[in-house]
């Protein structure tokens, strides 16, 4: 019974262990830039941070991040304006980004000014 256990074992460790294998040769997310223009608000919101970025004279701080950044300019606009205002700051978080799509903005103008 115990040589039956162990032979069961085995073969459940054999085969965790070449799924596991199977899954290391996945390419991460995170090194590959995609896009979330399928969301109109993300779109739209990377438009306009293009045109900002243009507009501006220049840039010295850039804010880059997710929903934490991008609430700067909701309900923490009075505290960024504080410590930010007069630094020349420009905020590109958008609420629910993951590192490919950071990287997609990046390879499609926000750090072109």
């Amino acid at each position: 019974m115990l040589r039956i256990w162990t032979l069961g074992l085995l073969a459940s460790l054999t085969i965790m262990n070449v799924s596991r294998a199977e899954d290391a040769k996945e390419v991460p997310t995170a090194v590959t830039s995609e896009s979330r223009n399928d969301k109109s608000w993300w779109k739209d919101r990377h438009e306009q941070k293009l045109a900002a970025a243009k507009a501006a004279e220049k840039i010295d701080l850039l804010m880059v991040g997710d929903s934490i950044t991008h609430g700067w300019e909701g309900r923490g606009k009075e505290v960024f304006k504080e410590f930010y205002g007069d630094r020349n700051a420009h905020n590109i978080g958008y609420g629910g980004d993951r590192t490919e799509h950071v990287l997609w903005r990046f390879e499609n103008g926000e750090l072109d000014n």
